[in-house]
């Protein structure tokens, strides 16, 4: 079963497999971007895969938040508003200072997905987390920052679809569904909905934010409920047939995405992220779940806001590279690593914890739990 951290008297728990999960993912996206600055090396290809690792943040979010419902439910005397203030104040305080940050860092960091300067059009919705529903926003003020604005736009789905799926098979339709209406809007955004809608951006830009919005990546984020449902199954199973199962599954998906081209292709490496995700949490392994991982999944969001100025840094500390490829790509992100770690931790306790914990008095001022807070889950 899942392994759970210890708290204190008081203190909600927190799943260490989950945990692990995210650290697990941060060191999927910190690999691809050290790989995308070094231009050859042996293995260059495995490393850039590491792109998937926000497919498997993304798989963990939506269990997390839907497990967490689960628990909730009964406890929160408002679900709704309690739901938004505490996403609210888990994503915003950090993300404003990564705002502020990338600014006094770069001012202009990365022209190329804006047409000229960022100006207060930039700053405006990117603050306001509408930056990933346009094409100059989605990816210009903070780096990786399309992932924040389609994991807040998932937000603001999540409190119906948690009304609609209430099961294993309403999950798996409604993942189905939205893998349909991810081919067919991402058709439509390559055909000349984006091009229609906003003349001025670039081919290259016009197929990123058809990649980077929303709706491409919904379907991964519903397979985070489908997890959560079969979680509960396969702990009903023996051993040896859960990974019998779960090992047939990968084995012919792995095969079946060699086979299959095109946007199909790209949604069956999710399912195996999917796999993963559940034979983490059914069966956690300290090859997996380990202190390490697990530090680095209680980090994982400021880090994955500070990783982007820790690759920079060595950047510039190695501006060329002195050494084999092979090497050079080890230093980048061995160097990028522990910069992160130090950037984050701080980050984590100045500016995300108190945030979080602003999240919670408010809750309990506007919207006091009828049950004592010890007993309140916070998954």
């Amino acid at each position: 079963m899942i392994s759970a951290s210890t708290t204190s008297p008081g203190q909600p728990e927190r799943l260490d497999s989950v945990d692990a999960l995210r650290g697990i993912a941060f060191l999927c996206v910190l690999l691809v971007h050290a790989a995308q600055a070094v231009p050859d090396f042996f293995g260059r290809s495995a490393a850039l895969a590491g792109c998937y690792g926000v497919s498997l943040f993304f798989i963990a979010s939506a269990f997390t938040l839907f497990a967490s419902h689960q628990k909730r439910s009964g406890f929160d005397r408002a679900p709704l508003p309690a739901f938004f203030i505490r996403r609210t104040f888990r994503i915003l305080p950090l993300f404003w200072a990564g705002i502020l940050f990338y600014y006094a860092m770069h001012g202009t960091w990365n022209r190329g997905w804006a047409e000229g300067t960022l100006g207060w059009f930039h700053f405006g919705l990117t603050a306001t987390i509408l930056h990933g529903w346009h094409p100059d926003t989605i990816n210009s003020v903070v780096p990786g920052g399309w992932s924040i604005a389609a994991e807040f736009g998932f937000y603001f789905l999540a409190p119906w679809l948690f009304s609609l799926i209430t099961d294993l098979r309403r999950a798996i339709v409604g993942y189905a569904l939205a893998v349909v209406l991810a081919l067919i809007l991402n058709d439509l955004a390559r055909a000349g909905l984006v091009a229609t809608l906003f003349p001025h951006v670039p081919a290259w830009r016009q197929d990123s934010f058809s990649y980077f919005w929303l709706p491409a990546h919904l379907p991964t984020f519903l397979l985070g409920f489908i997890v959560f449902f079969l979680r509960a199954r396969c702990l009903n199973y023996p051993l040896r047939l859960r990974r019998a199962a779960l090992l047939a599954i990968a084995t012919v998906l792995l095969l079946a995405a060699n086979l299959l081209h095109g946007d199909l292709a790209e949604y069956l490496f999710p399912l195996l992220l999917a796999i993963l995700v559940l034979a983490v949490l059914v069966e956690p392994t300290a090859i997996l779940v380990n202190r390490f991982t697990r530090t680095l999944g209680t980090l994982s969001f400021s880090a994955y806001i500070t990783h982007f100025a820790a690759l920079q840094v060595m950047k510039k500390i190695f501006p060329a590279p002195m050494v084999s490829g092979e090497l050079y790509f080890l230093l980048l992100f061995s160097g990028a690593l522990v910069i992160t770690v130090c950037i984050s931790g701080i980050a984590y306790y100045t500016i995300e914890q108190p945030g979080i914990e602003l999240g919670r008095r408010l809750i309990r001022a506007r919207f006091a739990s009828p049950r004592p807070a010890s007993l309140v889950p916070n998954i």
